[in-house]
């Protein structure tokens, strides 16, 4: 009666006992197990691109706010009183409160 199972075979040709084979399974088990956590575990490579992904994504954002709120900020410093800018404040009261002076004309233009 032939066998032909492979581990069989290859257990009988190189006269392994059956403890030597369960820690040889047991070791390549892991081996595979830890391979494979290191690509697709919670910590693992593809995990981390995805995270330094985000991160350069935030990053990126942080620093337009960051220039955002820099333009603000120099905007508010332009209308202090030691260094008025009569046509920044000017600028923005015809903006956003939407004065005018008394000789001029609006013209509104649909969209």
């Amino acid at each position: 009666m032939a066998r032909n199972n492979i581990l069989y075979n290859l257990v009988n040709r190189y006269q392994i006992s059956k403890s030597l084979f369960i820690a040889y399974f047991v070791c390549f088990g892991l081996l595979i197990y830890f391979v494979l956590n290191i690509f697709f575990g919670n910590k693992g490579l593809l995990a981390y691109r995805k995270l330094h992904h985000q991160f350069t994504k935030l990053d990126s954002e942080k620093q337009n706010l960051h220039n955002t709120i820099e333009s603000k900020m120099q905007a508010v410093q332009n209308m202090n009183l030691q260094s008025l800018d009569l046509d920044l404040v000017d600028e923005q009261s015809r903006k956003v409160l939407g004065y005018i002076n008394k000789d001029e004309v609006i013209i509104y233009q649909k969209k």
